[in-house]
């Protein structure tokens, strides 16, 4: 699809979320690239031609911008990861679910579409839309699989006074890149992009409330003792972000990686090094579990499972079931123990 000059600010999103990093770009040929890209490449190209490929390392984690081109000269881009998953891709209104499309659609209003990418994370589709309303004002939306809107682009002049003076504390000195407003189960967020005064890319999250929820670390930074649980967490696999969360009691490292596969899995520490979840996969829980979360989500969709140690140890399911959150909790032997609220 063709690019707006002026508003269509899904590629700069998309690079946000996926390929944050300290180093330059290199351009290559598809040829440069593992086979899997490769693959995944050449089965998206739908008669167009490769125009220009990007990689990026975010801490390990390599990932590939491509620009296409159609015969008729509209410019496409996709990201797609080094084992070949496809992260995102531009798409057109008519390939999306008839429920987003209708989203989407009552969102643009009188204003103008500028183009839609389809994205994928942490086992999730999601739909970045770019759009510049009736007044000219450019902005990115991002709408979930059942057609709400989970992300929309914010700036200062449009955020709380309480928000934007935790921002501005948080930036100090640095350069702040942008902000998101999110919106997941109810609660409302802000997340922003800064750039430190090193030159290090950063994320936060503040609520609506204006208190810091999180922000992004790096492993050095951590004490010896955290680092070498984090390390020992993620073994062979690659190391992708770390986020300290600030919630009194419950303050925790975050930490995400990818695993040799292509599999992206977030576990938890304490602020003392003890494991408090671990990410797992629908095949990986044990029989009795895998059937009581079938039953409890007839009619529904399931989008992460954590297991939870500790005292108790549990599976946290969220899913999504009747347009709304459907979030539970099953044992380890397949008791189901109660909605989440």
């Amino acid at each position: 699809m063709q690019k707006s000059p002026i508003a269509f600010c899904v590629l700069c999103h998309v690079l946000a979320v996926f390929l944050l990093t300290g180093t330059a770009a290199m351009a290559l040929g598809l040829s440069d690239l593992p086979p899997a890209a490769q693959e995944t490449i050449q089965s998206n190209l739908n008669g167009r031609t490769v125009g220009g490929i990007e990689t990026k390392n975010d801490n390990g984690d390599i990932s590939y911008h491509v620009e296409l081109k159609s015969r008729d000269g509209e410019g496409w881009d996709l990201t797609v990861g080094e084992g070949g998953k496809l992260l995102s891709i531009d798409v057109t209104l008519a390939d999306l679910p008839p429920v987003v499309q209708t989203a989407i659609t009552t969102q643009v209003g009188q204003g103008k579409l500028d183009g839609v990418a389809r994205q994928s994370y942490d086992g999730q589709t999601t739909y970045l839309a770019g759009i510049t309303d009736a007044n000219g004002n450019a902005r990115d939306f991002t709408f979930a699989g059942d057609g709400s809107v989970s992300s929309t682009e914010a700036s200062l002049t449009d955020i709380p006074d309480a928000v934007k003076q935790a921002v501005n504390a948080q930036v100090g000195q640095g350069k702040l890149e942008g902000i998101d407003k999110t919106l997941d189960d109810g609660e409302i967020n802000y997340d922003a992009t800064m750039t430190n005064p090193a030159g290090q890319e950063r994320n936060f999250t503040v609520d609506e409330d204006g208190v810091l929820v999180s922000k992004e670390v790096i492993l050095a930074e951590l004490p010896p003792d955290i680092q070498k649980v984090i390390t020992d967490q993620v073994g062979s696999n690659k190391l992708t972000g770390i986020d300290e969360t600030f919630s009194g009691a419950a303050a925790s490292y975050d930490a995400t990686m990818v695993t040799s596969g292509g599999q992206m899995r977030d576990f938890s520490l304490s602020l003392t090094g003890k494991l408090i979840s671990h990410q797992v996969f629908a095949d990986e829980v044990p029989p009795p579990v895998q059937d009581t979360i079938t039953r409890v989500t007839a009619g529904g969709t399931v989008t992460r499972i954590d297991l939870y140690f500790g005292a108790f140890p549990h599976y946290e399911i969220q899913g999504r079931k009747d347009g709304a959150p459907f979030d539970f909790k099953v044992g380890p032997k397949g008791k189901f123990r109660g909605m989440e609220n």
